[in-house]
């Protein structure tokens, strides 16, 4: 994946990701702010707690995303 992006701003790009498992393998190679494609709308909010670590899937790759949410909102960082 990396090599075929070489070069390539992925802030640009849109990743068609319909399934789960493509879902968690773009948000890890690119973070939590990638933008994700072709998501059924009943997927959703499933994709969104996916990006903010509240799914077991995820929540070692992005919890940290909720915490300096909140440090910012309190002016902690």
């Amino acid at each position: 994946m990396q090599a075929a992006l070489a070069g390539v701003d992925t802030d640009r790009v849109i990743f068609e990701a319909p399934r789960k498992s493509q879902q968690i393998f773009f948000l890890r190679e690119f973070g939590p702010e990638t933008s994700l494609g072709n998501i059924a709308p009943t997927d959703v909010i499933s994709v969104e707690t996916l990006r903010r670590g509240l799914r077991g899937d995820t929540v070692e790759d992005f919890y940290f995303v909720i915490g300096e949410r909140h440090l910012a909102k309190r002016g902690g960082r």
